[in-house]
């Protein structure tokens, strides 16, 4: 909700308006295909540019206030093109408008720029919007750029599973970048970063998957001489709770319960899919980790905070009666400062994880003694029918279940402080 809530503020920015040909049928490539790197884009057809568009200060414009540098024409031979239309293209153009496109059309645009969209732009000096400095080869780092008046929105995802560190570069001056959370709602200045000739560089790191908005809504004030605080402080773990822990499970979706109750204590945090106990193997719903640990920490100015290092799929913490929330993201992670205390503390984790473990259990079993039902028959090993897919097809004849997901409290669980040299 924060996230959809911060995409609609202001308008979207983009450099570049891609006209769409008229030919029928007429398709879009697909984004990644056509993004220029570093900037972003919209796509016009031909009935918005001849209904909605005009020239104002020599860029495009649109009566909702979006408005682009350049505007771009295909650059295939095959592209179709009404007259009204490049006749339309050509009064944008003679307008100040800097029109992009093939050596083809330069009979019907008087004032076209010839070439790809990136060659003009060096030309004239653009720099990108946003750029990744520094990131891992295999980095997959996406944005989003809006603005709100003179304030300036960033959304910066990280679309991979591995943790990222880079450099962003801003198209922003002279503003104090600040860091906003979706997820925790937290908001907070970033201190690291500097001016590279007009653009904003800040040091960002993510976790997998984890994503950030960064804004400039404020005039940067007077920056100390001294080395600044690192954007994101690292963590060192200074104890490890390592159990065991004493797990409950619902017992109503604990079978064969093999006498327990749905009760098992678990000397080391094991994945559930791995346990030799069916019943726990083939376990979907929620079951509880409790232990104690005696806490050896000296007090100290930096917070304290408990990780659960990994999470299959999504866990709420309690401590010493104080309920802190659900983690159901990396980093899987929460403060606890003002609940943990010297001496014995006493820790609850509930763990929810994923159906279809329960329902590739129930795949093996009569049908009498199942207690899922379902009209959803992908992981039915057994059942006669019509199996939508290949791989269903495939498990029907090997009579071969499907394969169980990763489950429950994975660790290594500990607490953690902000490293020393890095407060």
């Amino acid at each position: 909700a924060r996230c959809q809530h911060m995409l609609r503020q202001g308008h979207f920015v983009a450099d570049f308006a891609f006209l769409q040909d008229e030919a029928i049928p007429g398709f879009i490539p697909p984004r990644p295909d056509q993004r220029p790197l570093g900037f972003d884009y919209d796509v016009l057809n031909a009935e918005v540019l001849l209904t909605r568009v005009s020239a104002r200060a020599g860029r495009l414009e649109l009566p909702c206030g979006m408005s682009y540098r350049y505007l771009v024409l295909p650059q295939r031979p095959d592209a179709v093109f009404s007259a009204v239309t490049l006749k339309k293209v050509d009064e944008l153009a003679e307008a100040g408008v800097a029109v992009i496109g093939p050596k083809t059309l330069a009979a019907s645009i008087t004032k076209l720029r010839e070439g790809s969209w990136d060659v003009v732009t060096r030309a004239d000096g653009l720099r990108a919007d946003v750029e990744f400095r520094s990131s891992s080869p295999s980095a997959q780092l996406d944005w989003i750029h809006r603005r709100d008046g003179a304030t300036e929105i960033y959304f910066v995802s990280n679309q991979s599973v591995e943790r990222v560190e880079t450099e962003a570069v801003f198209r922003v001056a002279g503003k104090q970048p600040e860091l906003w959370d979706a997820v925790t709602g937290s908001i907070r200045d970033l201190q690291d970063f500097h001016d590279d000739h007009g653009h904003t560089v800040v040091p960002l790191q993510f976790a997998p998957r984890q994503s950030w908005f960064v804004v400039f809504r404020r005039p940067m004030g007077e920056r100390a001489a001294q080395r600044p605080v690192a954007n994101f402080p690292g963590l060192r773990p200074v104890q490890e709770v390592a159990g065991p822990w004493n797990v409950s499970f619902d017992p109503r979706w604990f079978y064969p319960d093999g006498g327990t109750g749905g009760r098992v204590r678990f000397d080391t945090l094991d994945d559930w899919s791995q346990r030799p106990e069916e019943g726990i193997r083939y376990y979907s719903g929620t079951a509880t980790y409790r232990t104690t640990f005696e806490c050896h920490l000296e007090d100290g100015p930096s917070a304290v905070y408990l990780d659960l290092g990994a999470v299959h799929n999504v866990a709420r913490i309690r401590l010493n009666d104080h309920d802190l929330g659900v983690v159901w993201t990396a980093p899987w992670r929460v403060e606890i400062t003002g609940a943990i205390r010297r001496g014995v503390n006493e820790l609850e984790i509930e763990v929810a994880n994923l159906w279809p473990n329960r329902l590739i259990g129930d795949a093996t079993l009569p049908p009498d003694e199942r207690r899922t039902v379902t009209n959803v028959r992908t992981y039915d090993t057994m059942a006669s029918g019509t199996y939508g897919c290949q791989k269903c097809e495939q498990r029907k004849s090997t009579g071969k279940p499907a394969e169980l997901l990763p489950a429950g409290l994975l660790g290594p669980v500990t607490l953690q402080r902000i490293r020393r040299d890095e407060r």
